[in-house]
């Protein structure tokens, strides 16, 4: 039995009811996961945050992947795909590369001021799963994820940016979705 998604099932749980979680690959290649004050610098990162011309490449394959296993889950239950927003993007790489350098795992509580674009309704997903895991095993957590599902299903969001980046062990993803109401 793959665990995995459970495990990053968990640790978006623990950020939903706490604001804030720290997340660290355990030796066996789960998840450990302690609640910390939002505010709270943890760790300082084992490597900076990746973003050499390979890894950006990289990062833009998976953000692509995870946006058109999003846009198969839509299309299969009669929703619109969701067009990529580099607005969205770019401020969702912003985000992830704070995640990366912090080590914390968080919703970017400016979300709305951090948006650029003609949107009125926005949300945000965050994960962390280990480099070895895959845009699917985030994807299907997201999905097992009441509240991190409701933003599959939101039938006013029509645009979606997606922002990867890495520390020595860790992927770390945000997902913007932006629509009207």
């Amino acid at each position: 039995m793959n665990l995995k998604p459970l495990l990053v099932i968990l640790a978006v749980l623990a950020v939903a009811l706490t604001g804030a979680a720290w997340v660290q690959p355990a030796p066996a290649g789960g998840c450990t996961i302690r609640n910390v004050p939002n505010d709270m610098r943890l760790r300082p990162p084992t490597t900076p945050p990746t973003t050499t011309t390979a890894a950006a490449a990289t990062y833009a394959s998976q953000e692509r992947e995870l946006q058109a296993l999003t846009n198969q889950w839509r299309q299969a239950n009669g929703l619109g795909a969701l067009v990529w927003s580099e607005p969205l993007a770019t401020g969702a790489r912003q985000w992830s590369d704070r995640l990366a350098e912090t080590g914390v795992i968080s919703h970017d509580p400016n979300l709305r001021a951090a948006l650029q674009g003609p949107y009125s309704r926005v949300g945000e997903n965050v994960g962390h799963i280990g480099t070895a895991s895959t845009m699917a095993v985030l994807d299907e957590a997201f999905r097992g994820s009441p509240t991190h599902f409701e933003h599959y299903q939101q039938p006013n969001y029509t645009h979606i940016g997606i922002g990867i980046r890495s520390d020595a062990t860790s992927l770390w993803v945000t997902v913007r979705f932006g629509g009207t109401i």
